[in-house]
């Protein structure tokens, strides 16, 4: 599984990575590593408070919708705890949906060649490892990469002309000679693969399993990689994983709380809200990401991983009926012992 693969990776790579009381270990011809998360979110002029002081006689009327909105697409980096960012220079992009449009692959791939940049001047010794989530604009392929999905069963058609590929160390043509593109019968034949009687969802799901088709790059891969730097891309379904969750979170709160529905606020209080995760807390939310890496690389699962994370600040706190049996059969085993002990020095048992 990709998950499992994740952070297994991850695990060899943080002996590079330069963080709080870690020295980084290296091998000839390595650089440090810093890690680097991204993600995008989106702020609501409307998104106020749930909760209001007023009277009794007073009832506080909502807007139906959110109101007009500002994307916001960041990174955050380890080393010092901060947005990635120097000399007046950040890799921040903010987007008014309204005016500004979507934020597609091209835009997000232009963040990116920035934020290269903007790294490689903050951390001029070093090696980024860019983190990206798993959606849609950012798996985005070049038009030629090889794709079962886009191709058709017989050559030529609407299906796209793809690179060639390497089958068995010897290159494989994926046009023919006449200039259509192939189709997936005829790449499996000459694969080796039988086709006969097979329809078009089996002869895909071949095609994926052949590594050429299975482990293709990624647009923002091939750039990342392109400028000597390393990208990865988080399980899916796991946010817990990504700190820039965390500072979404943070700087919503601050960003609740002085909205009042104009747009002209929204663009005032949302750099005041994400400027108000410190260095000293953007640090804490990486280490929250590694105790959760730690705790799934233990053997827990997404039911009971937070009861592994969570740090208990008070004396009585009553932990959950999986923690609570361990306690008790380890006591059990423990007193078990004892018992055992002292017989044995009695003279009770042999």
């Amino acid at each position: 599984m990709y998950h499992e693969e994740f952070l297994q990776k991850l695990e060899e790579l943080d002996q590079r990575c330069v963080f709080d009381c870690h020295e980084p270990h290296l091998f000839p011809d390595e650089r440090p590593l810093i890690q680097v998360h991204h993600d995008e979110s989106t702020f609501y002029a409307n998104a106020d408070q749930t909760f209001h002081w007023a009277d009794d006689e007073v009832r506080i009327l909502k807007q139906k919708s959110l109101g007009q909105a500002i994307m916001v697409s960041d990174f955050i980096e380890e080393a010092t705890g901060d947005y990635l960012r120097h000399d007046g220079d950040e890799a921040r992009v903010l987007l008014e949906t309204k005016t500004d449009g979507y934020f597609d692959n091209s835009k997000f791939l232009e963040q990116v060649d920035h934020a290269i940049d903007v790294s490689e001047k903050k951390f001029s010794e070093a090696q980024a490892l860019f983190l990206f989530d798993n959606a849609p604009s950012h798996r985005k392929c070049s038009e030629d990469s090889l794709s079962a999905e886009r191709m058709n069963v017989r050559p030529g058609g609407k299906q796209p002309v793809m690179r060639d590929t390497i089958f068995n160390g010897k290159i494989q043509k994926m046009v023919l000679p006449d200039g259509r593109p192939k189709g997936m019968k005829i790449i499996l034949q000459e694969r080796g693969v039988d086709t006969s009687g097979m329809n078009a969802e089996k002869m895909r799901e071949i095609m994926e399993e052949f590594e050429d088709f299975k482990n293709k790059t990624t647009l923002v891969e091939e750039k990342v990689q392109a400028r000597g730097h390393l990208c990865m891309f988080f399980p899916k379904f796991h946010c817990e994983l990504n700190a820039s969750e965390r500072c979404w979170c943070h700087s919503k709160k601050h960003t609740r709380a002085y909205a009042n529905g104009s747009i002209t606020r929204l663009r005032k209080i949302v750099p005041e809200g994400l400027d108000s995760c410190n260095p000293d807390l953007i640090k804490k939310f990486f280490r929250t990401c590694r105790d959760y890496c730690k705790a799934y690389r233990g053997g827990y699962t997404c039911r009971n991983v937070d009861t592994a994370v969570k740090v208990y600040k008070s004396h009585r706190r009553v932990v959950n009926t999986e923690q609570q049996m361990l306690l008790l059969s380890s006591l059990y085993l423990y007193s078990s012992v004892i018992i055992l002990h002292k017989c044995y020095c009695k003279g009770v048992v042999s």
